[in-house]
């Protein structure tokens, strides 16, 4: 500044003063040397006005181009300009980091039948409780509508971001206040991780968005993965599924050594199922049931390769054509086949009439 009043004679700017009262202020300052007759410098004039209401006008505005004026949460371009900030950083310090999309559930019936006031007042409670779960390292944002997306930085694995949804879906399934009465709502939830399931913010939101909607097709209130059509990681699902309030699926009995283990039935993914898809999907079972406390029975196992990797993946008991042809079950009670130690029958519905009700017998894999 002096260099500027000594060189070219004035100066210009924005400076901190403080008022006789202490308080500090910004001010815009102009600073003119004078001259005598004799060129020599007399003294200095400095003009200044108050630009505290400017600084306050000029930071609503920010903060209105950053941030939805109802929830007062990010808006889509600082979640955008935070998560290209957060990619950067992942791929610098090699650190996982996963995007979560939320779509609210049923909440257009509520506009529909108390009004938008009524739908406004909902999106501001959720708002607070979405960011009253995450860390103030992480974000969330209402990205337009009922939708939200939280960026998770420096995530360990898949159980961190399952066990974020899982904390979001319970805030969002407790009932919210709403004029005088309670109102359910819950919220479906698609994940996508970086760089796992894309390396840009365009592929990182597509595919968490596609998972929400996966989500919701699976019947609302719950989360889904991008990989693998939808399916939830087996380690993440069993640690948290009992433990969730949200709504499940009809659910399809399991036939094990010690009874049925009733669990959602996965919905086919789009394109043909290859052979390395019969694998993941045959290990994530028995590590599922494994890990809720069932021994597994494995049915239709039809060749040695199927049966090898059964026994691999550990799975207690098997039956199928690899084992034995289908007979009567009069030729399976005769011949001891269900009580053998290294042939498993294959148990139709006459042989299984003699077992207790949901129980299907096998014999270990050797």
């Amino acid at each position: 500044m002096w260099d500027a009043i000594l060189t070219d004679g004035h100066w210009r700017g924005e400076v901190w003063n403080r008022r006789k009262g202490g308080e500090v202020y910004p001010e815009w300052l102009t600073v003119s040397s004078v001259r005598d007759q004799a060129g020599r410098l007399s003294h200095f004039v400095a003009v200044f006005s108050d630009i505290s209401a400017m600084k306050c006008t000029q930071a609503e505005l920010e903060r209105l181009a950053h941030h939805d004026p109802l929830t007062d949460l990010p808006n889509r371009l600082l979640f955008n300009a935070r998560l290209v900030h957060a990619l950067e950083r992942a791929r610098r310090e090699g650190q996982q980091v996963a995007v979560l999309y939320l779509d609210l559930d049923r909440f257009k019936q509520v506009n529909d039948t108390l009004g938008h006031p009524a739908g406004d007042q909902l999106l501001r409670q959720a708002a607070e409780r979405l960011a009253g779960v995450l860390r103030e390292c992480d974000t969330v944002a209402r990205i337009g509508g009922d939708e939200f997306a939280v960026i998770l930085e420096g995530v360990k694995g898949d159980d961190d971001c399952a066990l974020v949804a899982v904390k979001l879906g319970q805030a969002l399934a407790r009932p919210f206040p709403i004029e005088g009465q309670p109102i359910f709502i819950g919220a479906s939830t698609g994940i996508a991780r970086f760089p796992e399931d894309g390396e840009t913010i365009t592929a990182l939101l597509q595919n968490a968005d596609a998972a929400m909607y996966r989500a919701k097709a699976a019947g609302r209130g719950t989360f889904r993965w991008h990989w693998c059509a939808g399916a939830t990681p087996v380690a993440a699902y069993s640690r948290h599924a009992t433990s969730s309030p949200w709504p499940r699926r009809p659910a399809r009995s399991c036939p094990s050594a010690t009874g049925s283990c009733a669990l959602p039935v996965p919905r086919p993914g789009p394109g043909p199922i290859s052979a390395h898809d019969d694998r993941v999907i045959a290990r994530a079972v028995i590590a599922l049931g494994h890990h809720l406390g069932f021994a597994i029975v494995a049915e239709g196992a039809e060749t040695d390769e199927q049966a090898a990797l059964l026994r691999a993946e550990g799975c207690e008991q098997a039956q199928g054509r690899s084992f034995r042809l289908p007979g009567p079950a009069s030729q399976l009670r005769d011949s001891g086949a269900l009580g053998r130690g290294d042939a498993v029958a294959d148990v139709g519905t006459e042989a299984a009439g003699d077992q207790a009700p949901g129980v299907v017998s096998g014999d270990p894999i050797r």
